[in-house]
């Protein structure tokens, strides 16, 4: 390895800073949804428009993201399910 090449572990720190920002983006659109979902006028209309749209999020992903990828998928989309049926 040449002498100039970053480390593997800032290599590694680098990429951690990374996922970090990620999920504090993440977390950002969380709530931003969730007060979108809060003011929505047609709940049910958002409702019966969140579970048609689902086969085809599902689909539209089916064997393109790795296993974790998929997974983390799946329960996002539960939990905005969740989100949008829950009492005001």
């Amino acid at each position: 390895m040449p002498t100039n090449s970053p480390s593997m572990a800032h290599r590694l720190e680098r990429v951690e800073a990374q996922l970090e920002a990620q999920a504090g983006y993440i977390k950002a659109l969380e709530y931003g949804l969730r007060a979108t979902i809060a003011a929505h006028p047609a709940k049910l209309s958002l409702s019966l428009l969140w579970a048609n749209m689902l086969p085809e999020i599902s689909e539209g992903h089916a064997g393109l993201g790795s296993y974790d990828f998929n997974t983390g998928l799946q329960q996002g989309l539960r939990l905005v399910g969740m989100q949008i049926d829950e009492p005001r």
